[in-house]
């Protein structure tokens, strides 16, 4: 096992690491609030840019980030207190230790889909190819095996996401 396997084993390992004080519950919001700010974030910028347009004016051209950047700020504190509120009921009945292994496995999965996505992107442009540890990689052909799937689900949840890759690639 090479040290190139070693880095794409070790988003994993801590994801499970992380996933595991963070518990199920909290997982799940986290992955939530990624899919909520990425749905309804740029919806809520357009009703959130004409105030502040109002309030500072251009602002040097960050005006596009801005709202962006509130709605994405306000949307993963709301879903993030709403799961610390559930995590505590959950860890006050005897399924505490279940929700904190679960969450080291979604944790770990959640990591993996990430590495994945990267592998899928570094697959379509063809980086990958030119990389001779990639080639000699034992870890890398798992996760080149699964990326398609990665991104069958990444295209599910988020209908645009072909024209991002055609964009991207």
């Amino acid at each position: 096992m090479s040290t190139f396997d070693l880095f794409l084993l070790l988003p994993v390992a801590y994801g499970a690491f992380k996933g595991f004080f963070k518990g199920l519950v909290l997982e799940i919001a986290s992955l939530a609030s990624l899919v909520i700010i990425t749905v309804f974030g740029m919806k809520l910028v357009g009703l959130v840019t004409p105030p502040i347009h109002e309030w500072l004016g251009d602002s040097a051209g960050f005006l596009p980030f801005l709202p962006f950047l509130l709605v994405f700020i306000g949307i993963g504190f709301a879903v993030r207190a709403i799961g610390k509120v559930i995590k505590k009921g959950v860890h006050l009945t005897p399924l505490g230790l279940l929700d904190n292994v679960i969450g080291a496995g979604i944790g770990a999965a959640k990591w993996g889909f990430a590495i994945c996505l990267l592998v899928y992107f570094a697959n379509a442009t063809g980086l990958d190819k030119a990389l001779q540890t990639v080639r000699e990689s034992e870890v890398y052909p798992y996760y080149l095996d699964a990326a398609p799937g990665a991104w069958s689900f990444v295209q599910w949840v988020i209908p645009f996401g072909r024209q991002a890759l055609d964009s991207f690639a």
